[in-house]
């Protein structure tokens, strides 16, 4: 039986060994890429980009022990500067380093001159009236913020629960509780926004004792009872009434709606069927 030590080593002889570096690139001796690791000269094999540069940086990439030479390790620019006219090769500087290259024999080099080059072949090509300027691409941004609509959100029905839901008007008192049920349409009109404000209105019909407020998690109304949350006390009755935002966020992310429970007394308020404008709730914010 294999010992804990025998599993471990087992295990991380499978962790591949990966790594990167860069190098100076001296030159190639058969199939075989000589460069330069700090003050050690290494042949190694030369993959992608073949053959580089004398004096051209490099990336190393080290697979399972073994290191390989993959290609420049920045990228190259295809236009130079022409620094000195010799010939058959002429020196030219290329994003600030200078490389010694060969030429197409229709092209008599001039310092100064701005040249093309051909990094697959090492050729400068020749001389350029005008280098391509560079496009500007069309970035995909988001659309600025602007504000909420002030609609308000019509609820698509209310009702009270007495171990049954047996009307549409809401009520809050000692044996009933009320709940507005908004369907999709919340998350619809919420859908991205930030959210700084929220009122509900409450067509009131009568006022008496405690009453609390909070959110439900069903879209429509089901055939129990609601699952509430987030319950406070609420204190203006009557009119649009401000609701704490954190309501409005969860409505946003969540089907629901709104719910009253009234701990002692009755509270009333007219259902969608007297008043269209029950249980309806606007918003303010950004999207």
């Amino acid at each position: 039986m294999a010992s804990s030590t025998d599993l471990i080593l087992a295990r991380l002889a499978t962790i591949p060994d990966v790594a990167q570096q860069t190098a100076i690139f001296v030159n190639m001796e058969g199939p075989l890429a000589v460069v330069n690791i700090g003050d050690r000269a290494v042949a190694i094999p030369c993959s992608g980009f073949y053959p580089p540069l004398t004096g051209m940086v490099v990336q190393l990439e080290r697979r399972n022990g073994q290191l390989l030479l993959t290609g420049p390790a920045v990228p190259l620019d295809p236009m130079g500067v022409m620094v000195s006219a010799g010939t058959p090769k002429a020196l030219v500087n290329s994003g600030g380093v200078e490389y010694l290259l060969g030429l197409r024999d229709t092209y008599s080099p001039v310092v100064g001159d701005k040249v093309e080059i051909n990094w697959a072949t090492a050729i400068i090509q020749g001389k350029v009236t005008v280098a391509a300027a560079p496009v500007n691409p069309t970035l995909n941004l988001p659309p600025a913020a602007g504000p909420l609509s002030t609609d308000p959100v019509f609820a698509e029905g209310s009702g009270s629960y007495q171990g049954r839901w047996w009307m549409n008007d809401v009520w809050a008192s000692n044996n009933n509780d009320g709940a507005w049920f908004y369907g999709g349409r919340i998350q619809s009109a919420l859908a991205g926004a930030s959210i700084s404000k929220v009122e509900t209105y409450l067509p009131l019909m009568s006022q008496i004792g405690n009453v609390q407020i909070g959110v439900h998690s069903s879209g429509s109304q089901p055939g129990g009872p609601v699952s509430v949350s987030m319950l406070t006390s609420l204190g203006n009755r009557s009119g649009w009434v401000e609701l704490p935002v954190a309501f409005a966020n969860y409505l946003r992310d969540n089907a629901g709606g709104i719910f009253v429970a009234g701990g002692t007394g009755s509270n009333r308020w007219k259902g969608t069927q007297k008043d269209a404008l029950s249980g309806a709730l606007r918003f303010q914010g950004t999207r």
